[in-house]
């Protein structure tokens, strides 16, 4: 049989993606549940959703393929690492501005229109603006997120932000109204996402842990203040042999060499260098290091 021979790529080698992340649907339901009441105060519009949807696609393969125009916003969503992709469909855009015009069903679509219109592009420069609130409180249970437009796009080749195989935590959902239906989607890098895994799987959310670890933290240290520590000052020494230490009896004087700069020891170790000498009437030390009387 001939022999076959593979080509292996030392700098880009195959890796299998492995998806760290918990369960993001609770996050996807605060998203567009908060997005659908924002849009309500807005425009007065009562919108249904669904198919609401947590996927990791690549970054070309949420980006391409798409028929139609679209509206791109690009966000940054710091402390998140890279930027994110918003995008919402001309369907979408198209039917809010036929609600608006007091249409009451949905018009055909222009399948040879390629280019969203001024009107739409305002509209859903707007829509994006809700987002970025809407993506603030969806996260803000786990950690505090300052999301903001970077830019928006009409043309999917300028809202490219990633290579094409990075992958993308995407978070969309489908909304109708009586004019039309379009989806709208946000994708936010996986990997400034994992870093937030264990907190964002967390059953009680990252700010309710956060609270409790603080609590735990006080009352450690309020015990902390209250344990009794013993403090010893080493003011001198001496050296002995063997056969005259065991030659002490009651009584006998040595004769101490006085430390320059005597020591501190808690447990063995020493915490601080000290001066030592009269005080009144008193024998005392004084802290050199923290220049506090003790």
């Amino acid at each position: 049989m001939p022999e076959t021979s593979h080509t292996i790529d030392l700098l880009k080698p195959e890796t299998v993606f492995v998806n760290r992340l918990p369960d993001m649907t609770g996050v996807v339901e605060r998203l567009f549940r908060h997005f659908r009441a924002l849009l309500f105060q807005e425009f007065r519009y009562t919108l249904q959703s669904a198919d609401g949807q947590f996927r990791i696609l690549s970054h070309d393969e949420y980006l391409g393929n798409r028929p139609g125009y679209n509206l791109y916003g690009i966000l940054a969503l710091p402390p998140v690492k890279g930027l994110s992709l918003v995008i919402l469909e001309g369907a979408l855009l198209a039917a809010l501005v036929d609600e608006l015009f007091g249409a009451s069903a949905p018009t055909e679509p222009d399948e040879a229109r390629t280019q969203i219109s001024i009107m739409e592009s305002r509209i859903g420069r707007r829509l994006i603006e809700m987002i970025v609130t809407s993506v603030n409180v969806a996260f803000e249970q786990y950690f505090p997120i300052s999301a903001e437009i970077v830019r928006t796009e009409g043309f999917s080749a300028l809202a490219s932000v990633a290579d094409a195989a990075e992958p993308f935590c995407v978070l969309s959902t489908t909304l109708s109204l009586s004019t039309g239906t379009g989806s709208v989607s946000i994708a936010i890098p996986y990997r400034g996402l994992e870093p937030f895994s264990e907190v964002l799987g967390a059953p009680m959310g990252g700010e309710s842990q956060k609270e409790a670890h603080s609590q735990w933290v006080d009352r450690i240290a309020a015990s902390i203040d209250n344990v009794p520590v013993e403090v010893a000052f080493e003011i001198g020494s001496i050296q002995l042999s063997a056969g005259a230490l065991a030659a002490l009896s009651e009584g006998d004087i040595l004769p101490l060499t006085l430390h320059h700069d005597a020591r501190a020891i808690i447990g063995g170790a020493a915490v601080g260098t000290i001066t030592y000498g009269a005080d009144g009437a008193n024998y005392g030390v004084y802290f050199g290091n923290d220049q506090q009387e003790q």
